[in-house]
């Protein structure tokens, strides 16, 4: 029995098989994506509160559209690797 990876090429390597290189974002250019994304869901949440006062069927609405952002915020996150707030800063994980 041999011991070769079976994934591994035959073919000698000239050598060059390095790693891409990705560059970190900023902790300036992660702040201004995570603000983004906090003050997209801080608009839905308080727009129900200054349309309503607070109180009514209305306000259940903006509170829980606001949570589906934020369900929706990280799945997209899962998904592309960016949050809305990362795709406008040109991030992604």
């Amino acid at each position: 029995m041999s011991n070769q990876n079976p994934y591994s090429s035959s073919e000698p390597t000239s050598g060059n098989d390095e790693a891409p290189v990705f560059v970190l974002a900023s902790w300036q250019h992660r702040v201004a994506a995570f603000s983004i994304d906090v003050a997209a869901v801080l608009i839905v949440a308080f727009s129900g509160a200054l349309l309503t006062g607070g109180h009514g069927f209305l306000y259940f609405l903006t509170r829980m559209a606001a949570l589906g952002l934020v369900v929706w915020m990280t799945i997209e996150q899962g998904k592309t690797g960016a949050s809305p707030g990362k795709k406008l800063m040109r991030m992604k994980v």
